[in-house]
């Protein structure tokens, strides 16, 4: 009896979890902002990556020219790009403001008000980026470059872009190495409902 039970266990587990895993984007509570339609992880793409912002954030905001940089060259080569906002209580017509102030670039918007999408990712902050593979595998979750030490302390010129070298190594089909960094920003849990 053990045996069968086991057995059982060992067989649906597996075939539970790669359900769960091919459905993801189905269970995900985010919304898109620009056409309604919502595919996070086309078919078709080399990766996707997701960039974690708020609109009251000011390291956020001051990323913006290079988020939409990395997005300008990364985009056409097969890298989606998703800007994603995690403040729960934000309206859509917030959103839109704030995306065309810093943003005005980006063609995929997004709200995460339950926070689905930064778990998945393993956001902790904004801005903060998450990289995922064709299969869905999360392959990079950090910052964008070492810019901030510190919140209120940056350096005067970035030394290392993490997130450019990143997707680098996923243009030639290496994992990105370090897998993590340590984003500095605007704490997510803070923004909890």
């Amino acid at each position: 009896m053990r045996a069968i039970i086991g057995l059982i266990v060992l067989t649906t587990i597996p075939i539970a979890s790669l359900y769960w895993w091919n459905h993801i984007d189905n269970q995900m509570r985010v919304f898109d902002i620009i056409d309604g339609e919502l595919n996070l992880f086309p078919s078709n793409i080399i990766a996707t990556t997701f960039i974690f912002v708020t609109d009251d954030c000011p390291i956020s905001n001051r990323y913006a020219p290079e988020v939409q940089r990395l997005t300008k060259y990364f985009q056409p080569l097969g890298i989606d790009f998703h800007l994603v906002y995690v403040k729960p209580n934000i309206s859509k017509e917030e959103i839109k403001k704030h995306k065309e102030q810093f943003f005005s670039e980006m063609t995929s918007v997004l709200h995460d008000p339950f926070h689905d999408l930064v778990n998945f990712s393993e956001a902790i902050v904004t801005p903060q980026a998450a990289i995922f593979d064709e299969r869905k595998n999360l392959v990079y979750s950090g910052r964008i470059d070492d810019r901030y030490i510190d919140f209120g302390k940056q350096r005067p010129k970035v030394q290392k872009s993490d997130l450019e070298d990143a997707l680098l190594n996923v243009m030639s089909n290496n994992l990105p190495n370090p897998k993590q960094t340590t984003a500095v920003g605007c704490y997510i849990r803070d923004l909890r409902r």
